[in-house]
């Protein structure tokens, strides 16, 4: 598109601040988040943009679906999916009480903000409307992913169904911080969950007759390394329980943890010498030990050359916007739409603090993020 074409569209702070307000207000723990699903269809059914809500909802136990909304472009540029969640944490997400303090919206400490992820949803609401307000065509179609239940394993995105759409490249808003920042590489992230098996007998009157399941866990734990194993690599054993009571020798403990790395040979080392160690001290002891490993996301790592990063380097060049290329110990829906084969990074939206009582974002952040989406949309 040659410049001159159409007049520079401009976000708009006062309906980009309504939109959020009106988001963080709402209810939307894990699989439970009608109240925003059907706050995003009122603005699609009033900017009339088609839209469906898959069954990923009745996959997982959500009160929803994914929202996968589809505007058509002219034909001459990609087609780009952006996706936000629906979701917020718990158990201090619901009854927000947002506080403007001139650009700053926070809570009230009392709960959570939700500009994790709401800022990424009133930035994608506020490029529909812009589009459809001006009357202009973005390049490429224009594919928004709303997605429910991330916070908790990324399971709306697992369960996406977008009907055979052919995604270009997809660019995730789910990231704190300044939205200079583009990641491009994410971890892979392993659940653990070993069960150790005992013998029960009495504390004080036989012990010698029972295995302490306890003691057997311990020895375990203290023969994995901890924390950072490596620069690309992370080992944690998270909670630990088991035991009836302070006199018998307790027959079963139960300890859960994860691995992370963005090295995936190195994740796989690791996990095969968490298995052989518990099963070696568990055969040392007369023990038994369960051991689980659930895949939690797949990592990626996109180079700066290709085409999804170049596309969007691009897009902040033409703004004149300041980027840096960057990395996640995290994992997003982007982790997942890469496994499916869709090129994919994730974009920041501008908060602090996420997860906490001190949440804030500031809507300067989330007016810059509807500018960037503009600029991907090959309107300037």
């Amino acid at each position: 598109m040659e410049k001159g074409d159409i007049p520079m569209l401009k976000p708009s702070k006062e309906r980009i601040l309504n939109y959020f307000i009106e988001l963080v207000k709402l209810p939307s723990l894990s699989r439970h988040e009608k109240p925003v699903a059907e706050y995003i269809e009122s603005i699609l059914d009033k900017l009339k943009i088609p839209y469906y809500i898959d069954n990923a909802g009745e996959k997982i136990g959500s009160n929803t679906g994914n929202i996968i909304a589809h505007l058509k472009g002219k034909g001459d540029g990609p087609t780009i999916m952006f996706s936000a969640h629906m979701d917020t944490v718990g158990p201090v997400g619901e009854g927000v009480r947002p506080q403007i303090e001139g650009d700053i919206v926070k809570s009230d400490g009392t709960t959570i903000l939700g500009s994790d992820d709401k800022a990424g949803i009133a930035a994608i609401l506020e490029l529909y409307t812009v589009l459809v307000e001006n009357g202009v065509s973005p390049s490429g179609d224009i594919v928004a992913a709303f997605t429910i239940s991330e916070e908790i394993g990324l399971l709306g995105a697992k369960n996406i169904d977008l009907k055979g759409k052919k995604i270009d490249f997809a660019y995730v808003i789910d990231s704190s911080n300044d939205p200079k920042y583009i990641i491009h590489r994410a971890p892979s992230h392993y659940e653990l969950y070993f069960r150790v098996y005992g013998k029960a007998a009495h504390a004080g009157v036989n012990p010698e007759l029972g295995v302490n399941a306890i003691w057997v866990a311990s020895k375990m734990i203290s023969s994995f390394k901890m924390g950072r194993i490596d620069k690309e690599t992370t080992f944690n054993i998270g909670r630990i329980s088991g035991g009836r009571a302070f006199n018998i020798v307790p027959e079963r403990v139960e300890f859960i943890g994860e691995a992370r790395s963005h090295n995936e040979q190195k994740i796989q080392t690791l996990l095969e010498d968490v298995e052989k160690k518990t099963e070696n001290i568990a055969k040392e002891n007369k023990a038994k030990v369960d051991f689980k490993k659930i895949e939690g996301f797949k990592a990626y790592h996109i180079k700066e050359s290709e085409p999804v990063v170049k596309f969007i380097i691009s897009a902040y060049n033409r703004l004149g916007m300041e980027y840096e290329l960057t990395f996640t110990n995290g994992g997003s829906d982007a982790n997942v739409f890469n496994k499916m084969g869709i090129p994919s990074l994730v974009m920041s939206e501008g908060t602090h603090n996420p997860h906490s009582l001190n949440e804030w974002v500031d809507i300067n952040d989330i007016v810059k993020v509807s500018n960037i989406l503009l600029s991907l949309s090959g309107v300037y």
